[in-house]
């Protein structure tokens, strides 16, 4: 039982910990981004103001269910996730849609938002109160020292998702600035794509995070390194196949001149980003394996590859043609797969 309570103790303070942080960016970022927002509307429009601090107010609200459901996965629950992802999703979509077509403007995004709230907080309280009740009232035990176990990870951790800006939010942008609309919706379009099939493949890695998580606590790392290895070969086949697949429906159905995959293109780009994109799968077993040893030995080459496809973005969109742009993206995300691996073979001895 002294276990299960120290076990109970250490979730409900990181349950506890992390609520504190989220309530923390939130205030924050509401607040910077109120300001900003304020001083650049000058106050002009009272309804616009309305309308923005109604989307802040939703989406903040959502922010904060976040570590609950992030606990829960971690717990093994990730059927009742997936579906509360899925649920969001389509009341969202519904939502959004629904009053834009009805003539709601901005207001469509706040009736998303709270939509997305409503559905994560009705199926917190319907499946999870005593459950979460009881961590946090565990959590008043001796816990986590959030300087100690927490930080160290996540300023890395913090780097990496920051510097990523970088990696998926500037490639299009800069192509439409150089090259113009045409050739930066084919490049955006064929960019969804590879990015949501790199999604797909690593399905097989993200739902078995629990069980890693087991494995990493009892101590038994080879045997974690063969499950990653094995749920790797699963992502990379699933990859290769979905990728052939969208590649060719794709081609087949603008064949016959349907609009919509007519904006592919001549396909090229998409061919060219599926094949730029495997590599990226590379990556994540190595980084499950160390994050389970509260590890992130990699954060240093996530900004560089980051900032590195950021900076040959701009320069190939500048002087040179889209088709480049994507073959420096693929060496560098291979470059940086290889440094991963190295790193993991040079690291290995220490986890013997």
């Amino acid at each position: 039982m002294g276990g299960h309570l120290l076990a109970a103790s250490k979730i409900g303070s990181a349950l506890r910990v992390s609520l504190k942080i989220y309530l923390f960016i939130s205030v924050a970022f509401g607040a910077l981004s109120s300001l900003i927002f304020l001083v650049v509307m000058r106050l002009e429009s009272w309804d616009l103001v309305a309308a923005w601090f109604s989307i802040l107010a939703a989406y903040l609200s959502v922010l904060l269910s976040v570590p609950a459901w992030q606990i829960i996965e971690a717990c093994g629950d990730t059927t009742l996730v997936y579906l509360q992802r899925l649920l969001r999703a389509v009341v969202t979509s519904f939502l959004l849609w629904g009053g834009l077509y009805y003539g709601f403007g901005l207001y469509s995004l706040a009736f998303a938002w709270g939509g997305a709230f409503a559905v994560s907080t009705a199926m917190l309280f319907c499946n999870h109160r005593r459950f979460l009740g009881d961590l946090l009232a565990a959590s008043q035990l001796p816990s986590m020292r959030w300087s100690e176990e927490i930080f160290p990870l996540q300023w890395r951790m913090g780097l990496t998702w920051a510097s990523g800006y970088f990696l998926t939010s500037v490639m299009t942008p800069l192509v439409l600035h150089y090259h113009g609309a045409q050739i930066a919706g084919e490049l955006g379009l064929a960019l969804s794509v590879a990015n949501a099939l790199v999604g797909f493949a690593c399905l097989p890695i993200q739902t078995s995070v629990q069980v890693y998580g087991r494995i990493a606590a009892s101590g038994e790392f080879s045997r974690l390194a063969h499950e990653l290895a094995r749920s790797c070969a699963v992502a990379l086949a699933l990859y290769v196949v979905g990728a052939v697949a969208a590649y060719g429906s794709v081609k087949f159905l603008a064949g016959f001149g349907i609009a919509k995959f007519e904006k592919f293109g001549d396909g090229r780009l998409l061919m060219m980003l599926l094949i730029s994109s495997f590599s990226s799968i590379l990556c994540i077993p190595f980084l499950v394996f160390h994050r389970a040893r509260k590890a992130e030995p990699f954060w240093w080459v996530s900004v560089l590859t980051n900032l590195s496809v950021g900076a040959s973005t701009w320069l190939f969109s500048a002087v040179s043609s889209p088709e480049a742009v994507t073959v420096a993206y693929g060496i560098i995300l291979l470059v940086s797969s290889t440094l991963v691996a190295m790193i993991t073979v040079l690291s290995s001895r220490s986890y013997a």
